[in-house]
């Protein structure tokens, strides 16, 4: 018996080698990628649930699951939803609030507008007997906010 070493294709650099006892003279051909299973589904979910895939993957997932089971398609919405509450979970960690200042700026823009707002509102005005004439004169007690 010999030991053989084999390593995964240069694609799947961060998958462990495995170690085989082979009968002597007996070797193993590499795999290449295009001999490597399809994942299946499920082991898709993660990725797409991360919109870690692209738009052909996306389309090429979603034709899977209208062809799939019931208990696969339950199975992989669940793991779907579960990923992005986590994502969502773990998002709000790192949630950081607005600039101090910003809340100030805000307020102290709403009031020049406010202000400017009320300079220039313009009404319409009907005398009587008369036809409509627009104004922008000011006009006492009117409150925009």
């Amino acid at each position: 018996m010999t030991e053989t070493v084999l390593m995964p294709p240069a694609a799947h650099v961060s998958a462990a080698p495995v170690r085989v006892s082979l009968p002597a003279g007996q070797e193993v051909a590499p795999m290449t990628d295009s001999e490597l299973p399809k994942p299946d589904l499920l082991d898709l979910a993660d990725l797409y649930a991360m919109d870690a895939v692209s738009g052909p993957e996306r389309q090429s997932i979603e034709r899977g699951l209208d062809a799939a089971d019931d208990a696969t398609v339950s199975e992989f919405e669940a793991t779907v939803q579960g990923v992005r509450e986590t994502l969502a979970s773990l998002s709000v960690l790192d949630a950081q609030g607005p600039p101090a200042a910003l809340e100030s700026r805000v307020m102290r823009a709403l009031d020049d507008a406010a202000e400017t707002d009320q300079e220039t509102l313009a009404i319409t005005v009907e005398p009587a007997g008369g036809s409509p004439q627009p104004t922008t004169t000011p006009v006492a007690g009117v409150d925009l906010v």
